[in-house]
């Protein structure tokens, strides 16, 4: 700046002509400089660009498998210990109760074969839960016959087993 100068940008004509080179100078510069993102020069940024976003999508699809499976086994846990109650009809809950009581009384009647087929006799105690009381034992010779002393609760007309056929016999 020149001594002249008023505050309204006068220059001296020295001044005001080095002051019109340096503005060219400057503008020129300005139009010669390199870029400063080197990045948008370099030829092989797509690619890496690419790679990037490749590599990216296979984590997220790893990541999204890892939560599927993650919500399938929590589904699965879940429906295991929370499961259903679906409508039972009474009329096939009683035919099972009384399915489940009649291989329950045969598997007795079983193990009381087996015992006779070793020539003991089974212990009073070892009988069919339902309350119709003891078993009915009856002999003829060496044949030792048990058999049940209510079978028509179970809808039979006779649950038995001896000694000679150890394994329990229902009669319709």
């Amino acid at each position: 700046m020149c001594v002249n100068f008023v505050g309204d940008k006068v220059f001296c004509e020295n001044c005001a002509k080095s002051l019109e080179a340096m503005k060219i100078v400057s503008s020129q510069n300005k139009r010669n400089q390199p870029s400063n993102n080197i990045l948008l020069d370099n030829p092989y940024e797509e690619e890496y660009e690419i790679r990037k976003k490749r590599n990216s999508n296979g984590k997220s699809l790893i990541w999204l498998v890892i939560v599927i499976f993650s919500i399938a086994v929590y589904a699965q846990l879940y429906f295991y210990t929370n499961p259903t109650e679906a409508n039972i009809d009474q009329q096939q809950l009683a035919i099972n109760q009384r399915l489940v009581s009649i291989v329950q009384c045969l598997n007795v009647f079983r193990k009381i074969g087996q015992i006779l087929t070793i020539g003991e006799m089974p212990d009073s105690q070892l009988k069919c839960e339902d309350p119709s009381g003891p078993l009915v034992i009856t002999t003829d010779g060496d044949t030792i016959s048990i058999s049940h002393p209510n079978p028509s609760i179970y809808g039979v007309s006779q649950i038995s087993v001896s000694n000679d056929n150890p394994f329990p016999t229902l009669l319709d």
